[in-house]
């Protein structure tokens, strides 16, 4: 839970995805379980039920904002891309493979809770312990205190990854990560550097 990623004003995550099924983290700020426990925001894979859209939610004085239900579906195992916005009191966005396509500025708040749950790759933390872990591949996760919105474009290059400027935290997955015990990876951007959890040597891909 570094101070950078703190947010609680203008939020951006940027992330590529390749999984079928699922309704787990891609990025969570977030515990679950009681709505007592911390929750600042979060970025799904899927929902449950019926739709299997992607969902970008915040988390205001305990209540959930969050991305309308749509038609997009990207659990075909095919590599996708997702960036998520919150722009403050105006409204919260997704955006896939470059396009907007879930949008809801109702009722939309000032700020995000700033709680003290761990900023978390591929599960949710309950009780200072990952569980509901990712089935799938996430690569080059992003995260800007700004609205994104505008380079959008930029950022998903034509369906390949690219160069991140400007963002609190980049962090490319497998290049320049190191093992020993866990592994370590290489925050891009700044110094949020990430450590893995029931991960082997072997698991890097």
């Amino acid at each position: 839970n570094p101070a950078a990623l703190q947010i609680t004003g203008a939020l951006t995550i940027s992330a590529w995805v390749k999984f079928t099924g699922n309704i787990a983290p891609i990025v969570s700020k977030y515990e679950s379980g009681s709505a007592a426990r911390p929750k600042s925001f979060g970025l799904d894979g899927d929902r449950s039920g019926g739709n299997h859209s992607p969902v970008f939610f915040i988390y205001n004085s305990g209540t959930v904002y969050s991305t309308p239900t749509s038609i997009k579906r990207v659990d075909d195992g095919d590599w996708h891309h997702l960036l998520a916005t919150f722009k403050p009191s105006t409204y919260l966005r997704l955006y896939i493979d470059g396009d907007l396509e879930q949008e809801n500025t109702t009722s939309i708040p000032a700020s995000i809770d700033n709680d003290s749950a761990d900023f978390v790759i591929g599960a949710i933390e309950s009780l200072g312990s990952a569980v509901n872990f990712f089935n799938g591949s996430i690569d080059e996760v992003a995260v800007w205190n700004t609205d994104q919105s505008a380079n959008v474009s930029a950022i998903y290059n034509g369906g390949e990854p690219t160069t991140i400027s400007g963002a609190l935290a980049h962090w490319r997955m497998g290049e320049q990560a190191t093992f020993s015990t866990n592994w370590t990876v290489p925050d891009q951007a700044v110094s949020n550097d990430g450590t893995s959890a029931n991960m082997t040597v072997e698991d890097r891909v």
